[in-house]
This record gives structure tokens, C-alpha cells and sequence, in this order.
């Protein structure tokens, strides 16, 4: 195998080329866009993430304030007229979806616990009002509230409640 003689100066010329700037040069500006590609990158992923944190949190904030309004109908024991109660039936409808939708496993747990002590008779009306109070109280930890050293007890919720009803009732 012979080697043609005009690839023999260019191959004289190889190891220059590779010791020269220009090659050092392309290196670290071809490094350096590749290290800003990824940073852009990942800043964009960043503030997705960041939109999609607050918007489920705005949501699950709307869910949990739906399910206190709404409750506090039937905790109270309030009337509603047959306009108010379909207006009620379709708020609660949408309400249960949120809960379904942007509750955590724990509030959706505790809600359904609740609904289903209230669908049955067998269970007593305070142990439905506790399944109600543990679901707002898991329903807080999903939007931030931590609870230390466990000091709301579902039982503080209920009296909540129920001091509104005493209130209202005093007023009237």
C-alpha cells in the first residue's frame, strides 16, 4: 500500500492542527453553548414546574374553601330552600369533583369516610363530624398548615362549627 502524495502534506499538517488555538478555541465556545442549552433549559423546566405548583395549590385552595362553605350548611343544620338547595346540589357536585381532583390521598380518604358515615345510619353523628374534621385537617396539611406537635385536634374543628351555630342563633 503506497500513500498518493498529496495526502502526505496534509497529514504533515495534522498534529499542528491539533496543537493549535483555533482547536482550543472551538472546544470551550462549542462547551460553553452546550453548558448554556442545558441552563436555559432546565430554567424553563424550573418555571413550568414553579406555574404548576401554584396553580394546583390555587385550586386545591378554591376545593378546600368550597368544602368548608358547603358544609357548614349541613353542620349548622341550616334550611335552604328548594332554590338554594339546587343551587347547593350543583356547588356540591363541584365541589366533590375538586376534592376528587386536587385533594390528596389522605383528604379524599377521610372525606369519603365522612360521606359514608353520613350516608348510613349506623354510625353515630360525632363520629361523622370527626370523619369531616380530619378531612379539613388533612385538607390544611395539603395546603401548607403542618399541625406540630398535633395540636388541632378534629374535635377543635367541629367546635368551630358549632360555636358559629350558637353565635348565629344568639343573634337572631
Amino acid at each position: 500500500m503506497t500513500v498518493d502524495s498529496t495526502l502526505v502534506p496534509l497529514l504533515k499538517e495534522v498534529p499542528a492542527f491539533y496543537n493549535s488555538p483555533i482547536l482550543t478555541i472551538v472546544i470551550v465556545n462549542l462547551l460553553f453553548n452546550v453548558f448554556a442549552l442545558i441552563y436555559f433549559w432546565y430554567q424553563t423546566k424550573i418555571k413550568i414546574f414553579a406555574q404548576n405548583k401554584i396553580e394546583l395549590e390555587l385550586k386545591k385552595r378554591d376545593a378546600f374553601k368550597n368544602l368548608l362553605s358547603l358544609h357548614s350548611d349541613i353542620l349548622l343544620g341550616r334550611p335552604l330552600s328548594e332554590q338554594n338547595a339546587t343551587k347547593w346540589d350543583l356547588k356540591y357536585s363541584e365541589m366533590s369533583v375538586n376534592i376528587l381532583l386536587w385533594g390528596s390521598d389522605k383528604v379524599v380518604y377521610e372525606y369519603s369516610k365522612y360521606i359514608l358515615a353520613k350516608s348510613t345510619n349506623n354510625e353515630k353523628f360525632e363520629e361523622r363530624e370527626i370523619n369531616f374534621a380530619n378531612a379539613v385537617l388533612a385538607f390544611r396539611k395539603e395546603i401548607g398548615y403542618k399541625n406540630r406537635f398535633r395540636r388541632i385536634k378534629p374535635e377543635y374543628v367541629v367546635k368551630i362549627f358549632k360555636a358559629s351555630l350558637f353565635s348565629r342563633n344568639a343573634t337572631i
